[in-house]
């Protein structure tokens, strides 16, 4: 017969508290951005949304404009590599077109690469991707 406080009956809280934690970790960049409604929050959102999702085909031209998603060559190479917006670095060009830049760093290390200009556009109510240049290759 097991005591009342037997490693069983210790552990599993132990383990269901850990994976409680671990939860928003194990989830994708932007499922944990902020909410916002402004432009810059949104180009935030999107450039987040590129990060977790590169590696899946469809979903990434989803996130550019008709024709403007990276090869396939090209489009591995985002996994090399951390990137993030620049917070407050948006740019109206023109009424449905920004300009803002994006850092990039080595992924694992943290040790900085580059800064790119990256452009997207609004269809609709949506900001997509234009351009969204790599570093040059090492």
């Amino acid at each position: 017969m097991r005591s009342r406080n037997s490693p069983r009956k210790v552990f599993l809280p132990f383990v269901f508290a850990l994976a409680a934690t671990a939860m928003p970790l194990l989830g994708g960049c932007y499922d944990s951005v902020e909410p916002d409604s402004t432009d810059n929050g949104k180009i935030r959102l999107l450039v987040s949304r590129f990060a977790d999702d590169w590696i899946n085909v469809a979903k990434t031209e989803a996130i550019f404009t008709s024709g403007a998603a990276p090869p396939d060559e090209q489009r591995k190479r985002y996994g090399d590599l951390a990137f993030g917006y620049v917070e407050d670095s948006l740019t109206h060009i023109g009424e449905n077109d920004v300009s803002f830049q994006v850092d990039f760093v080595k992924f694992g290390t943290g040790e900085p690469v580059s800064t790119e200009t990256w452009t997207a556009v609004k269809e609709g109510e949506d900001w997509k991707l234009k351009t969204a240049p790599l570093p040059p290759a090492p």
